[in-house]
Parts: C-alpha cells; structure tokens; sequence
C-alpha cells in the first residue's frame, strides 16, 4: 500500500494539534485537545503541568487516528514542534520532577555569579534551571535530562532523550552559528544545565526514533512510525505558509504574535531586539520579532468583556471582530502598545491605552489593541529590514488570528504589504508534516514539498486611505510612546515591585 499520509504535530502554550496530510498538503484528519490554563505565581512564575501536556497529547493523537478513513499503514511518518523556551526537568525514566517552567515565566534569581561577564550574569538572572539550583536544589541533583517540551514528547514516543536543533533556541546554551551545543562552559554555568543533561540534537527532517509499542497504546499512532526531527514552532509555521525565500516574511497570530523572516547567513540584533534561529530548512536561519503573549491578550479581552461564549453561531471574539470591523482606523483614537511581557525593543515598558475616554466601547479598545500589535510588528519588521538590508515583497499569515479578515487587512495596511492566508491556518502543523515528507524521502527538496503542499486562498492588499492613517498614527504617535515615558516606565517598575516586597 502507497504511504502517502503524513502526521504534522503542534504541541502549544494553549492546545495540541494532530493533523494527517496528504501529499498534497489537504488535512484527512484532525485531532486537537485544549490545555488546562498555564499557572500563574505571585513571584512572577508561569508553569504548566506535563500531565496535562502528555493528556491532551495522547487525545488529540487518538482522535486523529478514529478520525483517520482508510488504513492507518497509509501513514508515512510523523513530526513534531512544540512551544519553545519551556522547560521540563525529568529523572532517566523521562518522569518530570515538576511542573514545567514556561516560556511566560519571569521569575528572577537574586543570586548570581560574580566570575562570569556581565551579559552571562544578566543571563543567569533569568535561567529556570539555575532558579531550580537554587530553591530546590534536592530536585536539581535529581534531575538526569533537562528537556524542551518537542524533546519531552519524543522521549514519551520513541524512548529516546533526542530532539531537534531548532526547539533548542533562546533558552539554552546552543551555538546558532555551529548549529550545535556551545563550547563555552561559562554559557553552560550560566544556564545551570551541565552538558551530560542535554539531549542529542538533530536538523531537520533527521530521525529521531520510532513509536513503541507503549506508546501506541497510549497514543494509538502505530508502533514502528518513524519519528522526524520537526524545528521550532514558528519556523515550522513559516514553512507551511510557504514563506521560504528571503524576500518573503512571515506573520503568526498565535499565543505569540510575531514576526519572521529567513536568511541565508545567521545575523544578530545588537541589543536583542529580535531573535537568531535555526530555520525550518537545513542552511537557512531565521529572524523572529516577537509581541509576546500576543493573541493570548484577544483571548483574555473576549473573555473579559464579552462573556457570551456563542451568540448565533459566533464565539466571543467573532463577535467583537464585528463590532470592530466598523470602527474606523485609529479606533476613534485609542493607540495601545502591546507591551505584555518584558521586550528588548522598549525594555522596562508596561502596555499603554492612550486615548481612552467615555465614548469608547469595547469595539474600539478591541480594534485598537488588534492595531497595536500590527504597530509593533511593524516597529520590529523595520529593524530587520535596517539590518538585513533586504525588503520584503509580501507577507504570508498563519496563526488562529488569522482566519479573521479583519485581522488580515489590518495587518496589510499597517504594514504596507500585501497579506496572504493560505489553505490553513494550521501552518505549524503543515510546516512539521512538510519537514517530514521531506526527510522519508517523499520529496526531494523542500521547494518541491512547498509548491505541492502549500496553496495559498485569499489575498489583502493595503487600502490606500487607511494605509495612510495608520503611517501616521505610527510615525507620530506610537513610535513615540516608549521614548517619551521611559522615565516613567522606570518609576513604575520600582514602585510596584516595592509594592509587591511588601505584600508577601
């Protein structure tokens, strides 16, 4: 029997996806499961529970296998991505020790290191493994593998501590350049992760391992499936939206908005306003500018201002994404900047809604943040453009966000380029099952998998009126909101965290 099925995985902050695709990139079947909420510490600590993780896991992969028609031996390989920067600490069965550290948290650690540099040090403030050296230190001799969630999920699979190059990113000592774990052992110092307790790392396409047979009981994918090395999550969704030349960016509206691009040698931001990684594509890197917390924000506001769940076939946010669609652009003048989580690119800032006032509703205060967030994409696409000195001809979107139009067209005219959707929003999971088509060999190179797997729908070009507006506002107004209230941003930061001291 022909193997021409292939699973894309796309273990998130919020949910899981299991999709199996045919060669032509069309979704056969589909299994998802929703994550319980990450937990939030009053020390700035965000976890989540790996039970959870593995739960919904095995349920979304279940429900693509009864939902699969025809017979499961169609199915080629499987591949996973998965959020980046979360960390889970396992004993040699693979059994977490706790709760994994998430990408979101922001604890700080008082005790550092006065041997290493100041950048190593500023560095090791932030380590979640040096954070677990020092208040539970019991649980960190324990510890045998320090793994990201795609190399957690592998493990579970295939019995194997493997896992791809492009999951560890950011929170770890890896060479971006080299493609490879760093030969720096001050780096390893100042992350806290001793060499030994790292996994093995693979590029793209590579295999990883083959599901057991306990896994197949628990997951129902079969035994014996071969296992890809998938890459980072958003360098898959770049992949499956077919954003693959230099010249193209990518934009994902998910638990992080961000911004992506790829280029042919790796370049670093000088003060890190944007990140360096290994792209979905062997030889290629990536740039990500990235609004965290970005559409986790829309998911909080509908939840929060509009608590009907379905009113005639709309959920919350369709809802307001009417009620948006016919306030004009500027949002009768409200600007907000996204500062939701500490950013390189304004550091110390808080978000900002400038222009509030008793004729607003909730339409506008909903556009205006939908507007901010395609500002600060625009702020960091800017920069990459400065440093890369390679303009973008278009953008493609992908992301739960962007299955709104209104969404997309906004995004257009705040960028000035035209925004396609393509077949799928789901372009994590297509960019994973892209990867590993690639590697079983069912496609020569990735440019072929692209141009049969990836069919771009519909197209939002720049309305030339708003277009204008929003250079404006951006020019004028928000370009200028970090800049002039550092200072108070600054007095903001000591007063609260005194405030917080002296609450617990």
């Amino acid at each position: 029997m022909e193997r021409d099925l292939i699973i894309g995985i796309d273990s998130g902050t919020q949910s899981v996806r299991v999709i199996v695709f045919d060669m032509l990139g069309r979704i056969v079947s589909y299994g998802a499961a929703k994550h319980a909420p990450c937990i939030t510490l009053q020390n700035g600590g965000v976890e989540q529970d790996p039970a959870d993780i593995w739960q919904c896991f095995c349920k979304a992969c279940r429900q693509a296998m009864s939902n699969l028609q025809g017979s499961i031996s169609r199915i080629a390989a499987c591949s996973i991505t998965s959020q980046r920067s979360t960390m889970i600490a396992v004993d040699e069965n693979g059994t977490p020790l706790r709760p994994a550290f998430s990408w979101m948290d922001q604890r700080k650690n008082e005790e550092v290191s006065s041997q290493l540099p100041d950048y190593l040090q500023e560095i090791q403030k932030r380590a979640k493994a040096h954070w677990m050296r020092l208040n539970e230190p019991h649980l960190y001799r324990s510890v045998f593998r320090f793994l990201p969630v795609s190399g957690w999920l592998t493990q579970r699979l295939c019995g194997q501590f493997h896992d791809c190059e492009g999951s560890v990113a950011g929170i770890w000592p890896f060479d971006i350049e080299k493609l490879a774990w760093s030969d720096n052992p001050q780096l390893y110092e100042a992350y806290a992760f001793p060499p030994e307790k790292l996994p093995l790392v693979f590029p793209p396409g590579a295999l990883l391992g083959r599901v057991t047979r306990a896994a197949e009981e628990e997951t129902g994918l079969p035994e014996g499936l071969p296992l890809r090395a998938g890459s980072g999550d958003k360098m898959c969704e770049m992949l499956g939206a077919g954003a693959i030349r230099a010249d193209q960016g990518y934009i994902t509206y998910g638990s992080m908005a961000g911004l992506e691009v790829n280029i042919r040698r790796p370049i670093f931001a000088p003060t890190g306003e944007y990140w360096t990684n290994p792209a979905a594509m062997p030889g290629w890197w990536n740039l990500e500018f990235a609004v965290q917390r970005g559409y986790l924000m829309l998911s909080w506001f509908s939840r929060q201002f509009n608590p009907a769940t379905e009113t005639n076939g709309c959920n919350g946010e369709q809802l307001l994404d009417q009620e948006a669609a016919v306030v004009p652009a500027g949002s009768d003048g409200i600007v907000v900047a996204p500062y939701w989580m500490p950013t390189e690119i304004a550091r110390g800032a808080r978000s900002v809604i400038l222009g509030l006032d008793d004729h607003h509703s909730r339409a506008h205060l909903y556009r205006a943040v939908l507007e901010g967030t395609a500002f600060a994409l625009r702020q960091g696409m800017n920069r990459m453009i400065q440093d890369t000195r390679q303009p973008l001809a278009e953008v493609i979107a992908g992301g739960g966000g962007a299955r709104s139009d209104l969404v997309m067209q906004i995004t257009a005219d705040i960028i000035g380029l035209t925004v396609w959707r393509v077949q799928t929003v789901d372009t994590c999971s297509l960019g994973t099952a892209i990867i590993a088509a690639v590697g079983e060999g069912l496609y020569e190179t990735f440019e072929e998998a692209v141009d049969k797997m990836v069919l771009r729908r519909e197209c939002f070009v720049p309305h030339p009126g708003q277009q204008a507006i929003y250079t404006e506002i951006f020019q004028n107004v928000y370009e200028r909101i970090y800049p002039s209230m550092k200072n108070v941003f600054e007095s903001f930061n000591v007063v609260f965290e005194n405030i917080r001291k002296e609450a617990q």
